[in-house]
């Protein structure tokens, strides 16, 4: 009998995973720029598409006002930030045709030192399979990792039913945010040092993996070469991060990250902006990964803004 609850048990989290897994990428693999729902359609205006892509670190990117400046100096670009929970270049490459059914001109790539993680054995020891027996808790979360090859926790910061929620207004009525479909972009408090320690402490970060022969070095230069095969120009930028996560991240990674990111900039012809430490001692931060959505520290945006107007004038 206990066997039967136990098979139960299992088939009903493979089963949720899976439809877990699907629904959660779904609206980023249908999503149209142009899209506005139901009631007004499409909304074709001709501007030629700058698509800024990568993880959460990015969406602080303020692409209203940059669509602003642009419209200011009689630019004929509009740019939207992509910005995805979790992203790393295997999970975008899951979406490269949607970006290309999209058609943007430049695309931005936001890279951090957490892309590129390096794995652990996936090996179960006899005491962590008998800590997940006895906290079905814990097995659950390590069974969801190892399916979706993503981490649980980070990959749903925001519940699925908020995700489903959001696939559905956007189909009736649009994206809540035009120049932000992915995540919602509110204003968020500045938190100084001392607040950012005492709320999320000393960030964990493991060593990092950036051969080209690692899963997401791999899926970068898939990216990359097809946005070159598509005449996609594509310009690179590093993630910032608060002080906290630079001093914890040992010096060798960084410069393997730098270099790595140096020789995929040389072979692919790929300007490259390093903004990974510029920011780390200012108080412009949400948490130790996210500049806050605030005007106090549109330092991000008007960098970024530097760099696309820097690029389409060359």
């Amino acid at each position: 009998m206990n066997f039967r609850i136990l098979f139960v048990v299992l088939t009903s989290i493979i089963v949720v995973s899976i439809i877990f897994s699907f629904s959660m990428d779904l609206y980023i693999k249908i999503y149209d720029s142009s899209w506005r729902g139901l009631l007004h359609g499409h909304d074709n205006d001709g501007k030629k598409k700058i698509f800024i892509i990568g993880s959460s670190s990015v969406y602080s990117i303020n692409a209203t006002q940059i669509n602003y400046h642009l419209t200011k100096e009689g630019k004929d670009y509009e740019v939207y930030d992509l910005a995805d929970m979790s992203d790393v270049p295997s999970k975008r490459l899951k979406s490269i045709e949607n970006i290309l059914a999209n058609k943007p001109t430049i695309v931005l790539y936001g890279l951090g030192m957490m892309d590129f993680p390096k794995k652990s054995s996936n090996e179960l020891t006899f005491d962590q399979s008998l800590n997940y027996i006895l906290n079905p808790h814990d097995f659950f979360v390590y069974f969801f990792d190892e399916l979706t090859e993503h981490d649980f926790q980070q990959q749903f910061p925001t519940s699925p039913r908020d995700r489903t929620l959001t696939f559905l207004k956007y189909t009736i009525r649009g994206p809540d945010y035009t120049y932000h479909p992915f995540i919602h972009y509110k204003n968020t408090p500045i938190n100084d040092y001392d607040t950012i320690l005492e709320i999320y402490g000393k960030p964990k970060f493991e060593r990092i993996n950036v051969s080209q022969n690692s899963k997401e070095g791999i899926a970068l230069e898939k990216i990359i070469s097809t946005f070159k095969k598509n005449n996609i120009q594509v310009v690179f930028f590093t993630n910032p991060y608060h002080k906290l996560v630079i001093d914890n991240i040992d010096d060798s990674d960084t410069q393997k990250f730098i270099s790595m990111l140096k020789n995929v900039s040389k072979e692919y012809d790929i300007d490259i902006f390093f903004l990974h430490d510029k920011y780390a001692d200012l108080n412009i931060w949400r948490d130790p990964f996210h500049v806050a959505i605030n005007p106090d520290a549109s330092i991000f945006t008007n960098d970024v803004q530097e760099i696309i107007f820097k690029e389409i004038g060359d």
